[in-house]
């Protein structure tokens, strides 16, 4: 016989009760896998939207993954897609206003440069056609209080991927202070010759 509180019980009960004890057991089991498996859905949905964003590259091109064969030498036109809008990089707020601008990228045996400007700036592209170009600026970023100290630096970064077809890609103001995050816009890359 089993003893509750002062009360007697028959085997039978003492059997139910095992058994909602070990249903207990299994729902917290099972809450936890579906914590897990819900914890993966999201990871995976997140995954999958970051992969459908414009060509999102985190460094430049190195020595040993340049194209060598040739494959994007030549000229393409590169068009920023107007915005006037309020972007949030942390805890930090822009106001980007972009107007309709373009720039043009000259590649010769796997090496980027803008044509006109910025002439001692260059940039290796990947044999998939991925390419970052980032050149640093005198200009600064304004604090809210106004001062311009060294850490604002606008850091101007071309950013995509060539291909045969029409592409897409971002330009960005970064601020160096914030590993070159900040302002940016969609930009259309083609090939012109």
């Amino acid at each position: 016989m089993f003893v509750i509180q002062g009360q007697e019980m028959t085997p039978f009960c003492s059997t139910s009760i095992q058994r909602i004890m070990m249903l207990k057991v299994f729902a917290v089991r099972l809450s936890r896998h579906l914590r897990t498996l819900r914890f993966l859905t999201v990871l995976f949905l997140a995954t999958g939207l970051l992969s459908s964003c414009a060509a999102f590259i985190v460094s430049p091109v190195s020595d040993a993954d340049r194209d060598t064969n040739q494959t994007f030498d030549g000229h393409w036109r590169m068009t920023t897609v107007p915005l006037n809008s309020v972007q949030t990089i942390g805890k930090e707020r822009f106001r980007c206003d972009f107007r309709k601008n373009v720039s043009m990228l000259r590649v010769k045996d796997g090496v980027a440069k803008i044509t006109g400007r910025y002439p001692n700036h260059v940039t290796n592209v990947a044999a998939n056609g991925r390419f970052r170009l980032e050149i640093p600026t005198e200009n600064r970023f304004r604090n809210s209080i106004g001062n311009n100290d060294i850490k604002n630096r606008v850091i101007h970064i071309y950013q995509g991927i060539l291909s045969e077809e029409e592409s897409t890609g971002l330009f960005i103001l970064g601020k160096e202070s914030l590993n070159n995050a900040g302002c940016s816009t969609k930009m259309i890359i083609k090939k012109v010759r």
